[in-house]
Order: C-alpha cells, then sequence, then structure tokens
C-alpha cells in the first residue's frame, strides 16, 4: 500500500533548456493533517553534488532554473508529514532540453534551408529526449512558437 505523504505522479514539464518544472500530487488531506513542506533534491545523474530546494507544504510544484541544457538529471521529492520524512519511489531521470543550434552551412547541407538572412528555421524536438529509462510520467508542453528567436550563446 502506498503511504498517503508519499509524492507521487511526478511530472517533468520542459520549459526552457535550462528550467523544467515538476509537479506532484500526495493523497493527504491537507486540510486535516498539512503537509510541513516539499524537499526537492536533484542532481546531474554523472556530477556529485546535489541541489535541494524547499517548497512550501501548500504548493505541488516548483520550476527548478540554472539547470544545463542536454544534461541527464535525476531527481527526488521528499514530503516532511508530522516530523516524518517520505520520500518519492525511485528516482526520476529527465534530459533537458537540447540548445538550439546556431544556422551554420556545416551542420546543414546548403540549398535545404534556403539563404534566409535571420537564419530563422523549425526546430523540431524529437521524442528521443526521453531516454529508455525515463520513469517519470513526462510530459513535453514545449510550444513551438518561439523558434525564431535566436540564443545568445554565453561562452
Amino acid at each position: 500500500g502506498t503511504i498517503p505523504a508519499t509524492p507521487e505522479n511526478i511530472t517533468v514539464t520542459f520549459l526552457t533548456p535550462t528550467a523544467v518544472r515538476v509537479s506532484w500530487q500526495t493523497q493527504i488531506d491537507l486540510k486535516a493533517h498539512p503537509i510541513e513542506k516539499y524537499i526537492v533534491t536533484y542532481k546531474p545523474t554523472d556530477d556529485s553534488y546535489r541541489v535541494v530546494q524547499d517548497v512550501a507544504g501548500s504548493s505541488e510544484a516548483i520550476v527548478l532554473d540554472r539547470l544545463l541544457p542536454s544534461t541527464q538529471y535525476s531527481l527526488v521529492v521528499t514530503a516532511i508529514w508530522q516530523g516524518k520524512k517520505y520520500r518519492s519511489r525511485g528516482q526520476i531521470k529527465f534530459k533537458t532540453l537540447d540548445l538550439p543550434k546556431n544556422t551554420s552551412q556545416q551542420d546543414f547541407p546548403p540549398g535545404i534551408y534556403g539563404n534566409s538572412s535571420n537564419g530563422a528555421r523549425n526546430v523540431t524536438n524529437n521524442a528521443s529526449i526521453f531516454g529508455d529509462d525515463v520513469t517519470s510520467t513526462a510530459t513535453n508542453t514545449l510550444t513551438h512558437g518561439t523558434t525564431r528567436e535566436l540564443p545568445t550563446i554565453r561562452g
């Protein structure tokens, strides 16, 4: 059986290459026994450091920003309820979006994309960002309306 305070249905929504929204649900009657707070712990899968964010017990979502683009992260949501910790089952793994590439003749055969000087092209978002080991119900709600802005690449 599931302990009602355990965070479940963790959903990762990809906002930008450096930000995701994480939401979850618990089965607690929050009016009767409010959750004290949530702790969202995440780290790049290949790194040893962790980032810990506190979330108010009345909230069931947080936006994580300052992430690294096209990097796999693992994430755990912990609820603090009546003085005890309840961790979400397993680690949620997700991979952040890739930065849009700058249009250059090396990346694309000349002619296919025309010579539009503004560099605008449709960036198709292929589904391979969800690796085989994604255990979350990750839903990708990116809209493709913002592909005209060229990102500034910071070195």
